[in-house]
């Protein structure tokens, strides 16, 4: 059950829902677009790393590439049972392990980790301030977290945004806007090193595209009624048949911050 505050937050229950079934073939990156991640986390977190929490990890998909990146073990943590079963299952490597735990209770002694990532994971903390302090806990000295999250200023990147007004206007409520993301986590303590702003492919073709929005794995879509979602592709598939075919991009800001 969610708490109160949660539900304010309209934090999606993971673990309610059967989005694991097809999270992977709705939130795929190609690897253009996980080579530029990796590498803006390469070259801004400063070695040695020798442990690498995968904050929120989902189905994994980042959490082999963290892994490789930094020849290191990554631990991936996952508060959705079901979303960690499907990572288990996906997972081949020997060098990351993947457990349940809450982003506010990290089970991991103090000073241990050298990296926490986070991707997309930020606007569903039902306590921000909590959870900085708790990776700060868990951080080495100098270590590094880097945050991959829409802020309110990546909306109008999103294409689909312009046919669900719905879940825009949920995303305005509970996306951090930048500026607010990066007050909170000097009021915790981090010092910003890199601020970056990452354009993915999403899509290579509009019917990709629409393809990928049907699956209604973005929990924006998934807090608007089954109405307005309809609505919305029916709408957005009308758009894609009259308008001229291209890849889909959007952008994600990139914060890497040290202890």
């Amino acid at each position: 059950m969610l708490t109160r505050r949660q539900a304010a937050l309209n934090v999606f229950a993971y673990e309610q829902s059967d989005v694991h079934l097809r999270y992977d073939a709705g939130r795929t990156l190609g690897q253009s677009a996980t080579r530029d991640l990796m590498e803006a986390l390469r070259r801004n977190v400063r070695p040695p790393v020798k442990l690498v929490v995968d904050l929120g990890c989902g189905t994994g998909r980042f959490s082999a590439a963290l892994s490789e990146t930094f020849d290191a073990p990554v631990l991936g943590i996952e508060p959705a049972a079901n979303m960690i079963a499907m990572a288990k299952a996906n997972s081949d490597s020997t060098k990351v392990r993947l457990i349940r735990g809450e982003a506010d209770r990290i089970p991991l002694a103090d000073g241990r980790a050298d990296l926490v990532f986070m991707s997309q994971v930020f606007h569903h903390l039902s306590d921000r301030a909590a959870a900085l302090a708790e990776f700060r806990r868990v951080l080495r000295p100098q270590g590094c977290l880097g945050i991959r999250q829409t802020t309110r200023e990546n909306l109008d990147s999103y294409c689909y945004q312009r046919f669900f007004p719905d879940a825009r206007r949920l995303d305005e409520r509970r996306l951090p806007s930048r500026s607010a993301l990066l007050r909170l986590a000097r009021a915790a303590g981090y010092r910003l090193v890199a601020l970056d702003a990452l354009c993915s492919e999403i899509a290579a073709t509009s019917a990709d595209y629409v393809a990928k929005i049907a699956l209604r794995t973005y929990s924006d879509l998934t807090g608007i009624s089954d109405a307005a979602f309809h609505r919305g592709l029916s709408d957005l598939e009308a758009y894609s048949r009259v308008s001229p075919d291209y890849p889909k991009f959007a952008e994600n800001d990139f914060f890497v911050f040290a202890t």
